[in-house]
């Protein structure tokens, strides 16, 4: 870049991050339908294993059923934290001993760990609370008859 083709660079790069930034979104918007299909499919089962009797429930102060399960929250998100940080020791072990063949499998398993773990912060930072100031979340809603709660 020099004076002469400035404004030619800078037409370039608003170009390339306004395709990275339709990219990223269209990216969370796939990622959020997913997760509202999802949400909407469970719930389905759910209602009509209650409606069987199949599944024990809790009643709540307005009278309603929920689901008494208990899990720990975050715990997924956790144990792959905890995966990648054993696969960087691996990798950090295999490398000491000269095992190039080691190297290369452990690499290629933390790489599918890294895909894991990114896309379960995404789903993490997204605020499930304050959805409609989301365009992202809103847009997504559009697709479903009726709320999906989360």
């Amino acid at each position: 870049m020099n004076i002469h083709n400035a404004e030619e660079a800078y037409v370039d790069q608003a170009r390339y991050i306004n395709e990275k930034i339709k990219a990223k979104t269209d990216e969370e918007q796939e990622a959020i339908k997913y997760l509202y299909g999802r949400v909407k499919e469970i719930s389905e089962v759910e209602q009509a294993m209650l409606k069987q009797g199949r599944i024990p429930y809790d009643e709540d102060e307005e009278g309603e059923h929920t689901l008494a399960i208990n899990d720990e929250e975050h715990l997924e998100y956790e144990v792959v934290k905890e995966m990648n940080a054993k696969y960087v020791k691996v990798i950090e072990f295999y490398l000491e001993t000269d095992k190039k063949d080691q190297v290369k499998l452990a690499r290629k398993e933390i790489q599918g760990t890294l895909e894991i773990f990114a896309k379960m912060r995404m789903y993490l930072d997204l605020d499930f609370k304050n959805w409609e100031e989301n365009p992202n979340m809103k847009e997504c809603l559009k697709g479903f008859e009726e709320f999906v709660d989360l």
